[in-house]
């Protein structure tokens, strides 16, 4: 997980990988704002997790309750999403970044 949220922020910047709560905002609104924005940082997200720990993404698969096939496709596109929409905030990511799991962010990857 916490290589998706790296890839996330890195993502969201419009210019370059960012840590800062301005930068994480103006990318937030970025993707709110653009389908085809939000398309390609999930297909990147997608592309870079698929190098994921195979122990890891089992674990992840548990708990999002989908096959390790799925947990790439549907991590990323989940929280590409909850970025957009402002579900989730700078400190979730900040959180997620360092290993840390939040009730929000367990509700963000299993789509509730």
């Amino acid at each position: 997980m916490k290589k998706i949220t790296v890839l996330l922020l890195c993502g969201l910047a419009v210019s370059g990988c960012t840590t800062t709560r301005e930068n994480y905002e103006t990318g937030a609104a970025a993707l709110a704002g653009s389908k085809s924005l939000r398309n390609e940082v999930t297909q990147k997200c997608i592309a870079h997790a698929r190098y994921s720990n195979p122990h890891a993404r089992h674990n992840a698969a548990l708990l999002m309750d989908v096959r390790d096939t799925e947990v790439d496709r549907l991590a990323c596109s989940r929280m590409v999403s909850a970025v957009a929409s402002g579900r989730l905030s700078y400190e979730e990511a900040a959180a997620l970044h360092y290993g840390r799991l939040t009730p929000k962010i367990v509700k963000i990857l299993q789509g509730r």
